[in-house]
Formats: structure tokens, C-alpha cells, sequence
């Protein structure tokens, strides 16, 4: 935008878009609860979701519809396998995360006591002599 009028100054203004949000540390597969930051450049508010659906800008619902809006950068504790979707408002481009959780196996074992092991032995030398 330019605007010229006699006898006084001229300013240029640039608007810039919202950028694509990022999303640290980046989609994958973890093996425990991990705390994704999202933000984008140039932008004060950033809609997201986190079931799928695809959130957008407005000026109604509190900023999003659908989606919530909150400021940035903005971080969110991920423990189950979902995709993150984010968009920098007023209208950037949409950013898109998948994290998968993966449950840790914890493991079991079974204590066999050195009784355990006469009683055994006991047992055999009865069934044999008998």
C-alpha cells in the first residue's frame, strides 16, 4: 500500500502472511510422552486441533472454527498417537504432524528359589527308588 499526498511524506507497507507452523521436534514414532512447541512466522495466534480435523481462522469462536486458538509459541504434550494440525492466523498455510506413542513392553520374570530346585530334585530320586 502507497500513499502520495502534496507536501507530505510517502511510507511503503508490507504485509507479510503467516507462514507454515513448525513443529519441534518433528512428526514421528516415540516411545514415551513427548511436548511438541508449534509456531509460526509472523503471526500473533495459531488455531489448531488435535482429532483430525482441519482448523481455520475466524472471526467468531474465539478465533477458530473449528479448533482452539492460543498465542505462540505454543506447546503441546502428546501422549497418545494423534495428528496435529496447525494454522498461523489470520489465514497462513496449514501445517500437518503425526505422532505415534509407542507403549513400552515392560518385561517379567519368573524367580525359581534354590528350594524349588531340592524339592525337585527329591521328587525325582523318590520316583526313581520307588
Amino acid at each position: 500500500y502507497q500513499r502520495r499526498v502534496h507536501g507530505v511524506s510517502t511510507a511503503t507497507y508490507t504485509i507479510k502472511a503467516p507462514g507454515t507452523p513448525v513443529f519441534s521436534p518433528a512428526a514421528g514414532s516415540y516411545s514415551d510422552t513427548t511436548t511438541v512447541s508449534i509456531k509460526s512466522d509472523d503471526s500473533q495466534y495459531i488455531c489448531y486441533t488435535d482429532d483430525g480435523s482441519t482448523p481455520a481462522c475466524s472471526s467468531t469462536n474465539n478465533g477458530c472454527a473449528p479448533g482452539a486458538l492460543t498465542t505462540q509459541p505454543f506447546t503441546y504434550v502428546v501422549n497418545k498417537t494423534l495428528t496435529l494440525k496447525a494454522i498461523g492466523c489470520p489465514g497462513g498455510p496449514l501445517g500437518t504432524a503425526d505422532y505415534t506413542i509407542q507403549a513400552t513392553k515392560k518385561s517379567s520374570s519368573v524367580v525359581v528359589s534354590s528350594n524349588m530346585g531340592s524339592i525337585l530334585l527329591i521328587l525325582l530320586l523318590f520316583v526313581l527308588l520307588h
